[in-house]
């Protein structure tokens, strides 16, 4: 067992120790904090490694890096469930101490004794949890399609979260009863310091202390690239079709709300735009009576490139000091009649007027593209399709499930919300180079 343990220890060398002797209590947080907070200015996401999953304690999900100089991100979701229940009415120097070291009420004594409880603490690894200080007054934007949705869907599970629908035109208040939950903005907010008086989540689940972080996570949802609004029928369609309106008319006067609210917009911005594309061809082949065992075109991914290229453009015109990252699309694999024709009318099944709109060769296309252009525009990149590879099994039709899809989609944003805190000139310079970063704002375009 002695062997086993240096083995690990050597294997994961940023693993805190706890052997006999040493003492939690005798450093301080901040050098604590940065023994392993500085190490992951490297991007754990981005690096060759595989998916931890404790099917007996989920929360433990996490991608973890096969090159040991760089650790897993720290788990930022048990931090925040430490300090769900932190009052806003406590003294600011008090709520401030909770969020630098956040740790379950009822282990408070065996934190400061460098014992673990329960992981009230310390994460799989026996690292203390996050300062969570660089998600105060955070406004966070997930601009995609449904699986971005219900990624926020899980967080205010996984947390407890408070999270409501938003209208478009009215932060305050909620969307009319006769619009289609799905076509609405969702919030999930971690201790709003201007609280609205509804919610969508019932006790317990909609707690809204948090120790006052005043962190809101929106997402914007749009039915991909589509320029023709091929996508009207849809019972959840809220006008405008193109994403880049949808950009201009809705989110941008949403998030300036915020701002106007709270004295900052978007602070963190992450894009995706597959899943209906590929559905917008998979539906132009249907109407063609043709297959998409094929793969796209070369017409066809022009048009998508330059589509991309065109919302990209209208987001970094829009904020142009804001982050922008890309995610890409996962491989839905074998879903059967969830890759069905979204269409009113058009019976679930496979039988007549059945094309899948989801081949695995389609779906790696559009992986292809959305890397290229990132890179091509210095954006990072958040390759979801390489961290859920495998995983397929774990999803509810196209949408991964909570456990461990959930889990690893939020752990990954708040590591990138983290990473771009603390400013990307503090990133490693080999990261930034290997994957021609630009520099902020986006006007400027200078890549490091």
């Amino acid at each position: 067992m002695l062997c086993i343990c240096r083995l690990y220890r050597i294997r994961y060398p940023w693993t805190f120790s706890r052997s006999t002797g040493t003492s939690q209590s005798s450093s301080s947080w901040k050098e604590l904090s940065d023994s392993y907070l500085g190490l992951p200015t490297c991007d754990p996401f981005a690096e060759p490694g595989w998916v931890s999953f404790n099917a007996s304690f989920y929360n433990d999900a996490n991608w973890i890096p096969m090159d040991s100089s760089c650790p897993p991100s720290p788990d930022y979701l048990s931090a925040l469930r430490a300090i769900r229940n932190v009052p806003q009415s406590l003294p600011l120097s008090q709520r401030e101490d909770q969020i630098h070291r956040p740790v379950e009420p009822s282990s408070q004594k065996e934190f400061q004794r460098g014992k673990p409880s329960d992981r009230h603490s310390f994460d799989l690894w026996g690292r203390p949890y996050p300062d969570l200080s660089f998600l105060k007054g955070k406004t966070i934007l997930l601009l995609g399609d449904s699986v971005d949705r219900n990624s926020l869907e899980h967080l205010h599970q996984l947390i407890h979260a408070d999270v409501r629908s938003l209208h478009y035109d009215d932060i305050s208040h909620p969307p009319p009863s006769d619009w289609d939950p799905r076509s609405t903005p969702w919030e999930v907010n971690l201790g709003l310091l201007h609280p609205r008086n509804y919610s969508n989540a019932s006790a317990p689940d909609n707690l809204r202390a948090f120790a006052g972080l005043n962190c809101k996570l929106i997402n914007g949802f749009f039915y991909g690239l589509d320029d023709t609004e091929e996508f009207s029928v849809q019972g959840d369609w809220h006008a405008p079709g193109l994403a880049e309106n949808r950009v201009r008319e809705l989110y941008e006067p949403m998030t300036r709300a915020y701002g106007i609210e709270d004295g900052e917009g978007p602070a963190f911005i992450m894009l995706q735009s597959g899943l209906w594309d590929l559905a917008f061809f998979g539906r132009r082949n249907r109407q063609n009576n043709e297959t998409t065992e094929g793969p796209l075109g070369v017409e066809q991914m022009d048009w998508w490139q330059t589509r991309f290229r065109s919302l990209i453009r209208a987001v970094k015109d829009t904020w142009p000091d804001t982050p922008l990252w890309i995610r890409t699309t996962h491989r839905i694999g074998e879903q059967f009649w969830a890759a069905h024709d979204w269409q009113a009318g058009l019976k679930h099944g496979l039988g007549k007027g059945f094309v899948n709109f989801f081949p695995d060769h389609r779906v790696h296309q559009i992986r292809q593209m959305q890397l290229a252009v990132a890179r091509e525009q210095g954006l990072p990149v958040f390759d979801f399709y390489n961290i859920w590879e495998g995983f397929q099994k774990f999803q509810d039709k196209v949408h991964p499930l909570k456990v461990p899809g959930g889990v690893l989609m939020n752990q990954a944003l708040m590591h990138h919300v983290w990473m771009e805190s603390i400013g990307r000139h503090n990133w490693d310079p080999s990261y930034l180079a290997r994957n021609r970063i630009a520099k902020l704002p986006h006007y400027l375009n200078q890549f490091y």
